[in-house]
């Protein structure tokens, strides 16, 4: 499942990820939680500074 999101990570723009398809049922408390306990702190770091 990480692996999923972190392709779909790599691919979506971050403006675009939160509300597309795949998190549109996520409540943003859930979708904070999954992206605040990255397999990659540094990656995910850079990712959510940009």
């Amino acid at each position: 499942k990480n692996l999923r999101v972190a392709k779909l990570m790599t691919k979506l723009d971050k403006s675009a990820v939160y509300g597309s398809s795949p998190f549109m049922d996520m409540s943003q408390d859930e979708f904070r939680a999954m992206y605040l306990r990255p397999m990659h702190p540094t990656k995910t770091a850079q990712w959510l500074d940009t």
